[in-house]
């Protein structure tokens, strides 16, 4: 199934905008789609907004909620069933 995924921050909790504050970044995606077996299928984002988006293909929200981990309690997210046509 695929899932839309979108996150927001901000200025103040972001890792890039802040890099002498200890706050981490956001990991490196593309590594982790591959460790949790999700398929990446598009995304991209808007930095002045501090806004992001996903689209992935995966067989479980528990695969999406591991995914997901690094950031939670720091980003809102929102993910989003999609059906295909």
């Amino acid at each position: 199934m695929r899932f839309h995924i979108a996150t927001k921050h901000t200025p103040q909790n972001c890792g890039f905008a802040n890099p002498d504050k200890g706050i981490p970044q956001a990991p490196n995606w593309a590594d982790r789609y591959k460790e949790m077996g999700i398929t990446y299928v598009a995304g991209g984002g808007c930095q002045p907004e501090q806004k992001g988006f996903m689209f992935v293909e995966t067989d479980g929200m528990t695969k999406l909620r591991d995914l997901l981990q690094p950031v939670m309690g720091r980003m809102e997210i929102e993910v989003t069933p999609v059906d295909s046509r």
